[in-house]
């Protein structure tokens, strides 16, 4: 046995749903049964507030 953990990779919504997992050995053979729940990973993408300052003269404004 190399891992004792069943990884699904790059999942998407579409691999929601019924699965079912089966190991074997000379001993005889085991199959677990799931229903997998995936949700939209939610993503902000935010650009930042932009300022600035105009010099005139003697002045300075900033906006």
């Amino acid at each position: 046995m190399t891992s004792d953990a069943l990884a699904i990779r790059r999942a998407e919504l579409t691999d929601d749903g019924r699965w079912a997992c089966r190991a074997a050995n000379a001993h005889g053979h085991v199959t677990l049964r799931l229903h997998l729940s995936l949700r939209a990973h939610l993503t902000i993408h935010a650009q930042p507030h932009t300022q600035f300052t105009i010099l005139k003269g003697d002045k300075e404004f900033a906006k």
